[in-house]
């Protein structure tokens, strides 16, 4: 009993745990008012926070990097990725492997293009994935102005729908893409690498943990995670479309917050970035059940990350006294 109470309260102290006990709080809200029973609310939720969190993790990589480091390119990086997938894919099977290939070569090289704009050029990291993230864009524009509109391939569109003992299959796939993430940061000496340089840059450098090629790396994990969302996303919308990855470029920063990760670097947290994910997505369900107009959800989702990152700054400000 009481190394059942200890383990309690050890999970309390985590940075992580508000977001799952926001998100629990929001699900016994949302069971009176929905039609449909607990497990279906959960499981619904679960499976869009499962887009959110890829997204999330490859953010997450590159805050950890300090210097309030951070990928704006994400969404437009997702939206090029879809686009490029189902154009491999022409709406058919028989390219389904070679466009899961070009939507990782896509994401890895836009990442590598932020690194280099970031290590090599000196550009703030805001700056340079902005940029980089409007070029995206642009290349979106002329592809869908030429490609028109594409389906996405029959069989990710039905692996889309398909679960495994109740699980959907792209949740276990979010899940599994979390497991290898902690892996590589908590495991492998590029892990160490990363957090050493987000902790103190100088040090890292003195130590020999060569912070620039670690933070160039981050950005092309965080393309690559993209890229891996962007194949998941094109099967459940069925196709590209000009706006697929908008959301994606707060809710990729307010669920690294929310999950308990430093902004200001060395400090991540793979478990709660699946929190801060599940919370952003059931405060949407919860506002779209209380059937409130568009602007309003839009005012309450934003004051809610706003206070999110305020926490964020706070414990930036106490890490450094």
């Amino acid at each position: 009993m009481q190394t059942i109470k200890s383990g309690f309260f050890f999970i309390l102290r985590q940075p992580w745990s508000i977001s799952f006990i926001a998100s629990l709080v929001i699900v016994l809200a949302l069971i009176p008012m929905s039609s449909r029973g607990p497990l279906d609310v959960v499981l619904s939720n679960f499976y869009l926070a499962s887009f959110v969190a890829i997204a999330a993790l490859g953010q997450m990589i590159v805050v950890s990097t300090g210097r309030g480091a951070v990928d704006l390119s994400i969404p437009y990086t997702i939206t090029l990725c879809v686009y490029v997938a189902t154009i491999v894919q022409e709406g058919k099977n028989d390219h389904l492997f070679q466009s899961i290939i070009a939507s990782l070569a896509i994401g890895a090289l836009v990442g590598a293009i932020n690194g280099f704009a970031v290590v090599v050029l000196r550009i703030p990291a805001m700056v340079a994935t902005l940029a980089v993230g409007f070029i995206a864009q642009s290349v979106v524009q002329v592809l869908s102005s030429t490609a028109g509109h594409v389906g996405a391939s029959p069989a990710l569109a039905e692996l889309s729908r398909a679960d495994i003992f109740g699980l959907p299959v792209f949740s276990l796939i979010a899940i599994i893409t979390c497991l290898v993430v902690a892996f590589l940061l908590f495991r492998t000496a590029y892990g160490v690498r990363l957090l050493g340089t987000g902790q103190n840059d100088i040090a890292a450098r003195l130590a020999g943990l060569k912070p620039s090629s670690t933070r160039w790396i981050a950005f092309v994990l965080s393309g690559l995670l993209a890229g891996i969302t962007a194949i998941l996303l094109g099967g459940y919308s069925g196709g590209a479309s000009l706006g697929v990855g908008a959301g994606f470029l707060i809710s990729s920063i307010a669920a690294v917050v929310l999950g308990g990760t430093l902004m200001s670097g060395g400090q991540s947290s793979v478990a709660g970035i699946f929190g801060g994910a599940l919370f952003l997505t059931f405060l949407v369900t919860l506002t779209s059940t209380l059937d409130m107009s568009f602007g309003l959800r839009s005012i309450i989702e934003g004051v809610v990350i706003l206070v999110a990152l305020g926490v964020g700054g706070r414990n930036i400000l106490k890490k450094s006294r």
